[in-house]
């Protein structure tokens, strides 16, 4: 029965996150050439985590040995810098870059060109995937840009898992600081930053309950050119129950299209919960804030993670009272689950 709490406080922490942001950009600052897995590389001073802006900048070289794993994250390759994926010849000295559907990577250009490469073009080890995608292996040869080939990818080009690998990607602007957050009125506001817009066209603020399907909210002008911080936002005033996925489509003149990171914002669909009378001795009725999104569950969990009673009601039931006769006195934990949310609240029962 431990067990079964266990994962019902995991699923909690999982599913009543308000907002997930990705505000941390970790750039690596070695001299020249050097590890990714040093930590005194990076200026976090920790390597790169899930859900950062991982920047290679001009004139670094960062290699990865080994196998590294991270969802969520972005990493842009600045030009005049490398990533390498390896570090010597043989399986001994492989690296592998393993990335989530939610991530992406992106080589800036043109000129001095960035560049993503196996440290020994033949060595067939090494490689990095998105999504269980294979973008990019030691040993093929590539022809994206001009000085692409065998083992070796130079910008502009960027990797996300809906392209399926490397493509010429001169992305119209250098968008930074994107932000969802859930505001007091229940809305989210979107807003982004751009540092630089080059011939952009307008941006598409997408909206998903699941990452794969995508609906467009508004379509925002951009500047056209500018070489200076411009702010933008949206307020989504009708965000779903359960999951929103955010996400800044860039469009330029030209057709080129360039994505955003994503951004989680998750809805309660059950609202606020009032429990009275608490303590309680021989009942409780449970009011719910609002209509919930599906038939719903009360759990009542002891201090020792048992589950000591279990109630299914139809989602027009948002005010029940539960009898507590055959509970035992003590301290207790009340789930109250549907299929977008899981909330909890705590609850006494004392009969002296």
């Amino acid at each position: 029965m431990k067990k079964i709490y266990a994962y019902l406080v995991a699923t909690i922490a999982s599913l009543t996150l308000c907002n997930i942001t990705n505000a941390q950009t970790n750039t690596f600052t070695a001299a020249l050439s050097n590890s990714w897995a040093n930590a005194g590389n990076w200026s976090l001073g920790t390597v790169p985590a899930n859900s950062q802006t991982i920047v290679i900048p001009t004139g670094k070289s960062s290699f990865i040995l080994g196998t590294v794993v991270l969802n969520g994250v972005t990493i842009k390759v600045q030009v005049g810098a490398s990533l390498v994926i390896g570090n010597g010849a043989g399986a001994a000295n492989k690296g592998v870059l393993t990335l989530d559907n939610a991530s992406a990577i992106s080589l800036g250009g043109p000129g001095n060109t960035a560049t993503i490469k196996a440290n020994t073009k033949n060595n067939n080890n090494n490689r990095v995937t998105i999504g269980g995608i294979t973008v990019f292996r030691g040993n093929t040869v590539y022809a994206v840009n001009p000085g692409s080939g065998r083992g070796i990818i130079t910008g502009p080009a960027q990797a996300t898992f809906a392209s399926g690998g490397f493509i010429f990607a001169a992305l119209p602007v250098v968008l930074v600081n994107f932000q969802a957050n859930l505001t007091n009125e229940k809305k989210v506001a979107v807003s982004w930053t751009t540092q630089q817009e080059i011939n952009s066209d307008n941006f598409n603020v997408e909206r998903s309950n699941d990452g794969l399907n995508w609906a467009s909210l508004a379509t925002i002008k951009a500047a056209g050119n500018s070489s200076v911080p411009l702010n933008y936002s949206y307020s989504d005033g009708s965000p779903l129950k359960g999951a929103n996925l955010y996400r800044i489509r860039i469009n330029d003149l030209d057709g080129k299209v360039g994505y955003t990171e994503i951004k989680n914002v998750r809805i309660s669909a059950i609202g606020k919960i009032s429990l009275f009378p608490n303590p309680s001795t021989d009942r409780v009725t449970i009011s719910l804030g609002d209509v919930p999104a599906s038939v719903w569950t009360v759990t009542l969990v002891n201090n020792m993670g048992q589950i000591v009673l279990q109630k299914r009601y139809e989602k027009s039931n948002t005010n029940v009272t539960i009898p507590l006769n055959a509970v035992a006195e003590g301290n207790y934990t009340i789930l109250i689950i549907d299929a977008v949310s899981i909330k909890s609240s705590k609850l006494i029962i004392s009969r002296k």
